[in-house]
């Protein structure tokens, strides 16, 4: 039939991935950067400078709640051991992590008052930097 190979033999393994062609996190970074500075150039050129203050206003505030988060993770992380003694620092973490939401909310009323393009635009950074997450998170797996 087949020559003898049984299509359940588990000698088979899958070919590796060839390095140059695999992401990493710095890979995913520079072009998370580089789509940034270009979809930047992109909303000032279409829509002027209040497209271009939208979508920067959108681009801090979330990766601020991005950090925030990276950081609320990393003191969950520290606190499952055992040593962990820093109290202080654990404190400002959790506030900038509850901050999150009123910040996010506030630079959105914000945007809402500037001219026409600008919460558009607000809404696509917004979208940039959470399919960028994803990105970093598929190359972690």
């Amino acid at each position: 039939m087949n020559g003898g190979a049984n299509i359940n033999d588990s000698s088979i393994e899958p070919t590796p991935r060839a390095p140059h062609l695999a992401m990493t996190r710095r890979k995913v970074l520079i072009l998370s950067v580089a789509v940034t500075g270009l979809v930047l150039a992109v909303s000032y050129a279409l829509g002027g400078i209040a497209a271009g203050e939208g979508f920067a206003i959108g681009m801090a505030v979330v990766a601020a709640n991005m950090v925030f988060l990276n950081l609320a993770i990393g003191l969950l992380a520290t606190t499952a051991s055992e040593n962990f003694t820093q109290r202080m620092g654990s404190f400002f973490i959790v506030l900038m992590f509850l901050m999150k939401l009123p910040l996010f909310v506030f630079a959105s009323i914000f945007v809402h008052r500037l001219p026409n393009p600008a919460p558009a635009w607000f809404l696509v950074a917004v979208g940039l930097v959470y399919s960028s997450t994803i990105c970093w998170a598929l190359c972690e797996a």
